[in-house]
């Protein structure tokens, strides 16, 4: 999906936060969304420009803060990710991410792509 696509659906969860630049630059969004009927598990989401890059060392500090606030809105969070995107298979790997099975034709382009979950601790 193109970004005037995808950002109205995500801008609909109840819990969403955003990277921005010292600038006020916005370089990237996240957010966790419930799964309805299970008050457990939630999905949680990231897009993000290619400047956030240039905060790859404040991402990895300040991500498990994050997932702790994240785990306190639902113990299980997890979604699905493209096989072709290594960087952020890595940092979710970093991040105590579990991945449980490729899917190896997912979404509308029939894509491989990893399910991954964190279950908190």
């Amino acid at each position: 999906m193109t970004p005037e696509v995808a950002l109205p659906l995500f801008i609909q969860g109840n819990y969403i936060w955003a990277g921005v630049e010292p600038s006020g630059r916005v370089f990237g969004l996240f957010g966790i969304d419930p799964v309805h009927n299970n008050p457990h598990l939630g999905i949680v989401w990231m897009v993000s420009s290619p400047e956030i890059m240039n905060y790859r060392r404040e991402l990895v500090r300040l991500t498990p803060k994050w997932l702790k606030r994240l785990h306190r809105i639902r113990p299980l969070i997890g979604n699905h990710i493209d096989a072709r995107n290594t960087t952020h298979i890595r940092w979710l790997r970093r991040m105590g991410f579990s991945f449980l099975r490729t899917h190896p034709e997912f979404g509308v382009e029939k894509r491989p792509f990893h399910e991954f979950a964190r279950l908190r601790s």
